[in-house]
This record gives structure tokens, sequence and C-alpha cells, in this order.
């Protein structure tokens, strides 16, 4: 073999091992950046159930900045139908029931500056419950559950709310008391009313969880007062106080769910979000590693052709 042809074939080798070398790259870097055994993971917003709770958290702080007015509004209005009912009383025994019938109470008495009662009328009139003491000549001081009102006899206040009463049908009642007083303004006695308010359970935020959105239990001081899911109704929030307030998941129904618990002064939450799955495969990243492979083949095979026909055209030249 002539000098040249050995220069010439060591040139050869060179620039396919330097083509080989430059493809063998291309592609390592290609495998590299595209990743194509890597699974995809899908981004949906991680925010969401952070969002939710947020949420969540904002309509609690406006209930519970605004339940001091809703209270105050609350007890005023018992007040103007306990005042009511004393003045629809005029002195007659009789405009009692007119007076239950107008303001809607169950049950409505006077009293003489002795906690007598000198006048009454009650629908209910026969069982365990508060409403069928109010009869005429029974003693306000002689009824456990309301005897505090005689507070209001006594002069020691001008008029007063009891404490909630459970009705034997479930539901939520007040005996309310004011005073009762001639024309000259003394003293002559009180004005009691039973009223079962229908919104009172709205006051203690019953509606308050699905102002949230699904999926929310709300709880106050640990007592569950409103929920919007089926499942939530025999969960305790306080097992879940010590997650703090960052996302985490809950098995509830065989189903998995995202869920932040939240505080808000004495008010507890747990807000859910059924969870996403978060991984699956991607095969569009083989198809693209695979074209960049297949570019990379193409490119190579085009520059031996050219290499090669270079090289002929050079020997061709050369004989001439």
């Amino acid at each position: 073999m002539s000098k040249s042809e050995t220069v010439k074939t060591v040139r050869q080798s060179i620039a396919i091992a330097t083509l080989v070398i430059f493809m063998a790259a291309s592609c390592i870097i290609a495998f590299i950046a595209v990743k194509p055994y890597q699974k995809t993971e899908i981004k949906y917003s991680v925010n969401a159930i952070e969002t939710a709770a947020a949420y969540t958290e904002a309509q609690i702080k406006a209930f519970d900045n605004s339940s001091s007015r809703r209270r105050a509004e609350f007890s005023t209005e018992l007040f103007n139908k306990c005042f009511a009912a004393g003045m629809i009383y005029g002195g007659n025994e009789k405009n009692l029931e007119q007076a239950a019938e107008t303001l809607s109470l169950d049950a409505v008495a006077i009293t003489d500056d002795k906690s007598n009662f000198i006048a009454a009328y009650s629908a209910v009139t026969e069982g365990d419950d508060v409403r069928a003491s109010f009869k005429k000549g029974e003693n306000l001081k002689k009824i456990d559950a309301i005897k505090l009102l005689n507070s209001v006899v006594k002069n020691n206040t001008t008029k007063k709310i009891s404490d909630p009463i459970t009705t034997p049908d479930g539901k939520t009642m007040f005996v309310v008391a004011t005073q009762l007083k001639n024309d000259e303004g003394a003293i002559i006695g009180t004005t009691l009313i039973c009223v079962t308010p229908e919104n009172y359970a709205e006051l203690q935020g019953a509606e308050l969880a699905e102002s949230c959105g699904p999926n929310v239990l709300v709880a106050k001081d640990g007592t569950t007062i409103s929920c919007t899911f089926e499942a939530g109704k025999d969960l305790n929030l306080a097992d879940f106080a010590k997650k703090g307030s960052k996302p985490f998941k809950i098995n509830l129904d065989k189903k998995t769910y995202d869920a932040v618990y939240t505080t808000v002064g004495n008010y507890q939450a747990l807000t859910l979000m059924e969870a996403q799955p978060r991984i699956e495969t991607d095969d569009n990243h083989w198809v693209i590693f695979i074209s960049i492979l297949s570019g990379n083949l193409i490119l190579a095979a085009a520059g031996a052709v050219l290499f090669l026909t270079s090289d002929k055209k050079k020997n061709k030249k050369n004989n001439e």
C-alpha cells in the first residue's frame, strides 16, 4: 500500500470514528434530555385543596365576625315578641291565645310580683315539657328549667332569655322574660313567652358547611354543627388537629381524598377534595427519542454518501 493510500485510509478511519462518536453523543444527549423511560407527572393543580380550604376559612371568618351582630338581632327579636305579648295581654287572660297566634309563640304567661302565674296559655298542656307548666296557679320559682328568670320579677334585670331548651320533638326552644309594669311605671309582674325560633339553627351555623362547599365538616368547640357529606358526620375533628394546616390524605367510603384541617377561633373545619391520579405513562417521549435517533441515522448516512462521493471525484480528477 502506497503512502498516499495509507494516509487516505487513516483519514477515512478518523472521519468514520468522528462521525460515529458525534452520532453516539447526540443519541446519548437526546436520551438524557428526553428521558423516554420516565413516567410523566400530570400537573394537576396542587393548590386545589388549599384553595378550597382557604375559601372554607374565609367563610367561617365572615360567619364568626358577624355572629355577635346576628345574636344581638336574635335576642332583640325575642324580647320584642315578649314585650308585644305583654301589650296584647292588657289585663285580659283571653287575649293570651291571640298573642300566641299573632306572635307565633308556643306558650305565654303573666306573673304577679310574687312569681305566681295569674294568666297563662299554652299549646302544650301535658307531658314533661316546660310549656305544659305554663298554667294559671303555677309559680316560676318552682319550674327548674326556667327558675333563673325569676331575677326579672325581683327587678335584678329588666329582661332575660333562658338557656336553650330541647323540646321532646328535638327542637330548640327559649323562654323569655320581660318586666310588666302598670301605667305609673311600677313593676307588677313579668311577661313570659316560650318560643321555638326557626332561624336558631342558622344562627348556630347549621348551614355554614353548605356555604363553604361540598365535602366540608365544621365544628364549634369540638362539636360538629354542620356537614355537607354523609361520611363526615361520624368523624371527630379532634383526630385531625395534629395534622396542622398542611394537606394530607384521608380514606372514606373506599375513596381517597386530599384534606386540610382548619381552625378559626372556636371553629374547626375539615375540607376534602377527591384525590386525582398524579402519575401516568406517556409514550410520546419514546416517539420523540426515536425521531431524534432516526434523524441522526439519516444525517450520518448522508454524511457517509457525501464523503464517499467527494473521494471518488477527487480520484477521478487526479487521474485526469
